[in-house]
């Protein structure tokens, strides 16, 4: 049985086809087929397996926005970690904006940079507007759309203004501003990124503009 974001739960079926194996972290995705009666053909998905908490409300928030992967439902089987059921990336086209920066080496004057930083402003304005945070905004969690010659695919955002297409992802701190608490086990190592907050304590409001601003070139330039 799938739960979809809103609405009754609805019959459905996942084909799990990979387990993505990441060596930095103990995350657990598959990319899987969902077949559901509301869809005319199976579509690829990747499944999240959740063990504790989730901020789906601040996925779906940022997903309404194309600021996120779309979700499209979560399964609560007995005895299991809940999955989450969003949209699959497909890595011929997306990438972390760290290894895209890592590849490219963006200036902060280029205006990949400054197009970057619009789509960033864009997200912590919404999370701000609504109360919401995320907590975990690096740039290994923030994912940007690729072409094949390796431009920036960018969008409209205004009169002669551009901006990335770009994906936040890994909701597992996210939620109410002051309500959800940092991992206790964060990674202070991390180069020229500085952690608001303290381990285990709040994610208040204003955190997650903290953050980025501590690692992004562009962020302190309008």
């Amino acid at each position: 049985m799938l739960y979809l974001p809103s609405g009754p739960p609805t019959e459905g079926h996942l084909d799990f086809t990979q387990k993505l194996d990441f060596s930095e972290s103990s995350r657990l995705l598959f990319t899987a087929r969902l077949s559901s009666p509301s869809l005319p053909d199976p579509i690829p998905v990747l499944v999240k397996l959740v063990r504790q908490q989730y901020g789906e409300d601040v996925h779906r928030l940022l997903a309404t926005h194309s600021l996120a992967p779309v979700l499209y439902a979560y399964s609560c089987p007995e005895g299991a970690p809940r999955a989450y059921v969003m949209e699959y990336l497909q890595p011929s086209s997306w990438q972390t904006l760290f290894r895209y920066a890592a590849s490219s080496g963006i200036s902060s004057t280029s205006e990949s940079a400054a197009s970057i930083q619009r789509s960033l402003d864009k997200v912590l304005d919404i999370l701000e507007k609504n109360g919401k945070v995320h907590g975990d905004l690096r740039s290994a969690n923030i994912m940007v759309n690729v072409s094949q010659t390796g431009e920036l695919v960018l969008l409209d955002d205004g009169p002669e203004r551009r901006r990335a297409d770009l994906r936040v992802v890994d909701f597992d701190w996210a939620g109410d501003a002051g309500k959800v608490c940092y991992s206790p086990l964060r990674n202070v190592d991390i180069a020229g990124m500085t952690w608001p907050g303290k381990p285990g304590g709040p994610i208040e409001l204003g955190h997650d503009r903290s953050l980025v601003y501590s690692w992004y070139p562009m962020s302190q330039i309008a």
